[in-house]
């Protein structure tokens, strides 16, 4: 799979369809997985955590997610494809309720959505689909048993990818796990997804912003700080 270094993460460069088939594939093939959804944001925490950094670049696949990246690609010459998170895992669930794969949600348990907000969300936009959703402290340690074969954590960077990657193997029928953030959220209508001409633009930023003012050091981050930290390591090898 062919991947683009950006601020030292590999990123894969695959469109959504090549995605959702490698992803079909780690499903098939008995091993356990691990996936990445990667951001501007998420990229600027890797800089400064070593630990971090380490498992973004362990990660079986990490995917692009935010227009920062796309930009920071055809600054390097490249084209870069960005798949939102939260059109993945409507992906990665339909995917599941068709292959009767069982689904767990590792919610945080201080979530905007609590567990019976995204059961019934589940249950109304894909019947049929076999899951549960566990509570989550703030402490790896405390990661439930599942025998579930998809594991969705939402406990926003970077602690639910430290949550993955140490907890996998304590998940004996778990063949993917992957960090989601706050997107079940958009799932259970607590926060309203940007309008699609907006997320065809790539301003999406601008709608979170718009909806979540207490948010602007997370936009500084992602449309001002990751453009000069980017121009930085490419251009003058600045880490």
């Amino acid at each position: 799979m062919e991947k683009i270094n950006i601020l030292g993460v590999g990123l894969a460069k695959a469109g959504k369809k090549a995605i959702l088939r490698i992803i079909e594939g780690f499903l098939a093939d008995g091993k356990k997985h691990i996936l990445a959804t990667p951001n501007p944001e998420i990229l600027l925490a890797a800089l400064k955590d070593e630990e971090f950094f380490r498992i973004l670049n362990k990660a079986d696949m990490a995917i692009p997610d935010g227009t920062g990246l796309k930009f920071a690609a055809l600054a390097m010459g490249q084209s870069l494809k960005i798949i939102a998170g939260s059109d993945l895992i409507g992906d990665i669930l339909e995917l599941s309720r068709k292959k009767k794969m069982k689904v767990a949600i590792m919610n945080w348990e201080k979530s905007l959505s609590r567990k019976e907000d995204i059961a019934r969300a589940l249950n109304k936009k894909y019947p049929g689909l076999c899951f549960e959703v566990l509570a989550v402290r703030r402490s790896a340690e405390d990661a439930p048993a599942t025998n579930a074969e998809i594991i969705f954590a939402n406990q926003g960077a970077p602690f639910q990818e430290k949550f993955i990657y140490y907890g996998l193997a304590g998940w004996p029928n778990a063949k993917l796990a992957i960090g989601v953030g706050g997107s079940f959220d958009f799932l259970t209508g607590k926060i309203k997804r940007a309008p699609r001409f907006m997320r065809a633009l790539g301003l999406e930023w601008l709608w979170r912003f718009i909806l979540e003012p207490k948010r602007y050091k997370r936009i500084i981050n992602a449309v001002i700080v990751f453009p000069a930290k980017f121009i930085a390591w490419r251009f003058f090898k600045v880490k």
